[in-house]
């Protein structure tokens, strides 16, 4: 799956587990993170957004 990217970091859903790289750094990213197919995410760039994944993921499984 295509990576979504941003100038604060780019973020890859592959098999329900959020892959996120935030503070790009020289051509690398200083904080990378795995998120399991439950959990929240917090935008780091929209103050108080958030996302919970198995809401995410159930609703993709409808279509």
């Amino acid at each position: 799956m295509k990576p979504r990217t941003s100038k604060h970091g780019t973020a890859t859903f592959a098999e329900h587990q959020p892959e996120v790289h935030r503070q790009p750094q020289g051509g690398q990213f200083a904080e990378h993170a795995v998120h399991g197919p439950s959990g929240t995410l917090t935008s780091a760039v929209v103050p108080g957004f958030t996302v919970e994944l198995d809401r995410i993921f159930v609703a993709s499984q409808k279509f």
